[in-house]
């Protein structure tokens, strides 16, 4: 029988003399053997609408099925009746709970996801969309009239399975699991920008001349989530230090406080990775590199260590208040940080660091609005670079404070 849609022989052939029964939709031509795909022997039959650019379910290397025939067989269509792509991925999508509902070598459209109840997440700790990603990936949207790959997808099960939090992909929030069926939730590894793009250039659109998106799972069906997630990154663009940090906390046991961790991850989208560190830890020897995260990552007595609380909650006080004084401007440079990390040291000969802390946040609310506005405008002249103008000044009305108020180191 030859057969052009790459579809394994039928399983149930019949006997000799007899005509195999067609596969789902291939229809007989002419009462021969031969088979074709029905949409391109028979307009008048009702296929699904096309997506732009791509081919609706475009089948990706499909391999033949060899497998010996099930106890109990799925009704076939009689003579003359068309099947529908859609209907042959509405039977996968019957399968028991537990297992992939679709294939790993198709690509799906979102429309017919959708359609078929399918919702769309992302790992909690995933890297956070970047505007300057979005706005070059919705030009490139455009150049190209479309998407040119696909978003690589898991099941919601799969990443439970693996104790990996997710979420909405729409508003954050956590999924029912007591209401929804997680394996009609596709959690998008690598594509967050493409999917995001899409849905905003489709905002300005009109239904019908909206940009599809499309997802694939793995082709590998034993690939773990984490060694996804990471290679899929690491192979198209370097990884920046929020990115193993990302990775650090996505792999690490349960039984550590990753507190402070996800709070300087947070810190890494509007700030410097050194400054983040430093308002976080108030400490110069823990500002940890890209190649001692990923120690951390297969060492938990690296992890516990760089995931210590000490003096974090002083940390988070004092870029409070600078952040509300100074602004994000300043806060992401390392030099404020680093300029009252040098205070704070000679304060504590005779106090402790919440003391100290104390007398900081006090000094930072009582800086004048001129001040702050000086600081600001400081830029690089003949006279010194920014940073040690920053620190000069900071330390000037340091000590006017000192004075005024009596503080002995």
């Amino acid at each position: 029988m030859l057969n052009i849609n790459n579809e394994a022989p039928n399983a149930g052939a019949q006997a000799e003399g007899q005509n195999p029964q067609p596969k789902k939709g291939l229809v007989p031509v002419n009462g021969t053997n031969q088979v074709v795909n029905e949409s391109q022997e028979n307009p008048e039959l009702e296929t699904p609408e096309a997506a732009p650019n791509v081919g609706d379910d475009e089948v990706v290397d499909e391999p033949q099925d060899n497998s010996e025939p099930t106890a109990q067989k799925a009704e076939e269509p009689v003579d003359g009746d068309a099947v529908s792509e859609s209907d042959e991925v509405e039977e996968e999508v019957e399968s028991p709970q537990g297992k992939n509902l679709l294939s790993n070598f198709k690509i799906y459209s979102m429309t017919k996801l959708k359609a078929l109840g399918f919702k769309f997440g992302k790992l909690k700790i995933n890297r956070s969309i970047k505007d300057r990603a979005l706005a070059a990936k919705k030009k490139s949207i455009e150049i190209t009239n479309g998407l040119i790959s696909p978003c690589l997808v898991v099941s919601a099960r799969q990443c439970k399975k693996e104790g990996l939090g997710f979420c909405s992909f729409d508003d954050d929030k956590e999924f029912d699991e007591k209401v929804e069926n997680l394996d009609k939730i596709l959690i998008i590894v690598d594509g967050q920008h493409r999917f995001e793009a899409i849905k905003k250039l489709n905002e300005k659109k009109a239904p019908e001349r909206g940009y599809e998106c499309y997802f694939y799972l793995p082709l590998n069906q034993n690939a773990k989530t984490i060694p996804i997630l990471r290679e899929s990154n690491v192979a198209t663009a370097p990884w920046k230090g929020g990115d193993y940090l990302t990775n650090l906390l996505l792999t690490a046991p349960r039984d550590i406080d990753m507190t402070m961790l996800i709070w300087v991850k947070e810190r890494f989208k509007d700030c410097g990775d050194t400054a983040s560190w430093l308002w976080a830890t108030l400490d110069n020897g823990r500002i940890y590199t890209k190649s001692q995260m990923v120690k951390a990552s297969s060492k938990p007595e690296l992890l516990e260590k760089m995931a210590d609380m000490n003096n974090f909650e002083n940390g988070k006080k004092l870029y409070e208040a600078a952040q509300n004084k100074l602004g994000d401007n300043l806060v992401k440079l390392k030099v404020v940080p680093q300029t009252f990390i040098d205070i704070s040291k000679k304060l504590q000969a005779k106090r402790g660091m919440n003391d100290v802390t104390e007398i900081l946040v006090e000094f930072i609310k009582q800086i004048q609005n001129d001040s702050v506005a000086a600081i600001q405008g400081y830029k690089r002249d003949d006279k010194g670079s920014k940073d040690v103008k920053i620190e000069k000044k900071l330390n000037e009305l340091w000590n006017e404070f000192e004075a005024k108020n009596g503080i002995v180191a």
